[in-house]
Protein backbone atom coordinates (compact mmCIF):
# COMPACT_ATOMS: atom_id res chain seq x y z
CA UNK A 1 0.00 0.00 0.00
CA UNK A 2 1.17 3.84 -0.89
CA UNK A 3 0.25 5.23 1.91
CA UNK A 4 1.47 3.41 4.83
CA UNK A 5 4.97 2.85 6.62
CA UNK A 6 5.98 -1.01 7.18
CA UNK A 7 9.27 -1.63 9.85
CA UNK A 8 10.77 -4.95 9.32
CA UNK A 9 13.10 -7.06 11.98
CA UNK A 10 15.42 -10.08 10.76
CA UNK A 11 12.87 -9.39 7.45
CA UNK A 12 9.83 -10.20 8.86
CA UNK A 13 7.51 -7.25 9.23
CA UNK A 14 7.02 -5.99 12.91
CA UNK A 15 4.80 -2.96 12.56
CA UNK A 16 2.68 -1.61 10.00
CA UNK A 17 1.04 1.86 10.49
CA UNK A 18 -0.58 4.88 7.81
CA UNK A 19 2.18 7.59 7.00
CA UNK A 20 2.00 9.85 9.82
CA UNK A 21 -0.68 12.67 9.59
CA UNK A 22 1.49 15.39 10.26
CA UNK A 23 -0.95 17.88 11.66
CA UNK A 24 -2.46 15.35 13.92
CA UNK A 25 0.65 14.32 15.50
CA UNK A 26 1.98 18.15 15.92
CA UNK A 27 -1.49 18.93 17.81
CA UNK A 28 -1.16 15.31 19.88
CA UNK A 29 2.58 15.43 20.63
CA UNK A 30 2.90 18.97 21.27
CA UNK A 31 -0.08 19.86 23.68
CA UNK A 32 1.09 17.31 25.81
CA UNK A 33 4.37 18.61 25.82
CA UNK A 34 3.60 21.51 26.38
CA UNK A 35 1.92 21.02 29.29
CA UNK A 36 4.16 19.79 31.20
CA UNK A 37 6.50 22.58 32.28
CA UNK A 38 10.05 20.75 31.69
CA UNK A 39 9.08 17.30 30.09
CA UNK A 40 12.84 15.45 30.08
CA UNK A 41 11.69 11.77 30.05
CA UNK A 42 9.09 10.44 27.61
CA UNK A 43 8.21 6.28 27.39
CA UNK A 44 5.95 5.78 24.29
CA UNK A 45 4.52 2.43 24.44
CA UNK A 46 2.58 2.19 20.65
CA UNK A 47 2.37 4.50 18.21
CA UNK A 48 5.84 5.71 18.03
CA UNK A 49 6.45 4.50 14.68
CA UNK A 50 3.62 6.15 13.02
CA UNK A 51 5.58 9.83 13.84
CA UNK A 52 5.17 10.40 17.44
CA UNK A 53 9.08 9.83 17.94
CA UNK A 54 10.32 12.71 15.61
CA UNK A 55 7.67 14.94 17.26
CA UNK A 56 8.72 14.64 20.40
CA UNK A 57 12.20 14.88 19.52
CA UNK A 58 11.52 18.82 18.30
CA UNK A 59 11.77 19.25 22.30
CA UNK A 60 14.74 19.53 24.44
CA UNK A 61 14.02 15.85 26.36
CA UNK A 62 16.92 13.60 28.04
CA UNK A 63 15.50 10.37 27.38
CA UNK A 64 13.18 8.68 25.30
CA UNK A 65 11.88 5.17 25.60
CA UNK A 66 9.62 3.19 23.08
CA UNK A 67 8.48 -0.13 22.87
CA UNK A 68 5.47 -1.18 20.99
CA UNK A 69 2.54 -2.44 22.79
CA UNK A 70 2.46 -6.05 21.65
CA UNK A 71 6.46 -6.16 23.43
CA UNK A 72 5.37 -4.18 26.26
CA UNK A 73 1.72 -6.79 26.68
CA UNK A 74 4.56 -10.22 26.62
CA UNK A 75 6.48 -8.66 29.52
CA UNK A 76 4.03 -7.78 31.74
CA UNK A 77 3.47 -11.48 33.16
CA UNK A 78 7.71 -11.15 34.23
CA UNK A 79 6.80 -8.05 36.22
Amino acid sequence: MEDQLTLFSDGIPIITTLYPNITYLEEFIHFGMLSHPKPEKVLIVGGGAGGAIQEILKHPITQLDYTEAFIFCLAVPFF
